[in-house]
């Protein structure tokens, strides 16, 4: 019994012992000829929304119209299927959709950033030559987007829309 409990007081000695030598040392100031280096308090990164995945190449060189509303449609019905719980009123502007977005929703989620590349100073989501995207409802949970295309003129026949509109 004896010879067991020495055994496990040695062992832990010897742990006790490994942590100590192995453990992370704080740095002492340093005694170099180098001057202190000064930092700056940083800003903690901001947590990602969805945008930031979904939209990366919105309105990019990368990217063209039809891709950008694809993305831009995808990334909506991402957010719809995520806060079934809405009414079209709360998104029936360009404004208004930006702001449910940004988290002004029942659920109170965050989807995208006021200062994000593709929302101008007022508050509006644009399309890549910063023409405001047009949001139409269509029912109390589904809405229009139309992007102005081209010719920058809304409403006429180069403009893209989703959901596309259905041909008789």
């Amino acid at each position: 019994m004896t010879k067991r409990i020495l055994t496990r007081v040695a062992i832990l000695f010897l742990i006790t012992l490994l942590v100590i030598i192995f453990r992370p040392r704080k740095h002492s100031p340093s005694k170099s000829n180098h001057p202190p280096t000064t930092q700056t308090p940083s800003t903690p990164p901001r947590p990602p929304v969805l945008a930031d995945q979904m939209l990366v190449d919105f309105g990019s060189p990368k990217s063209s119209d039809q891709q950008d509303l694809e993305s831009l449609s995808t990334f909506v019905d991402s957010v719809f299927l995520q806060i079934k719980n809405r009414d079209s009123r709360e998104f029936s502007t360009n404004q208004d959709l930006v702001l449910f977005l940004a988290g002004k929703n029942k659920a109170q989620l965050r989807f995208l950033y006021l200062d994000s590349p593709y929302i101008d100073k007022d508050g509006k989501l644009l399309d890549r030559r910063k023409q405001p995207i047009i949001v139409h409802p269509r029912s109390q949970k589904q809405i229009e987007l139309r992007f102005a295309g081209p010719d920058q003129t809304p409403y006429t026949a180069d403009d893209l829309l989703w959901p596309k509109p259905i041909k008789t």
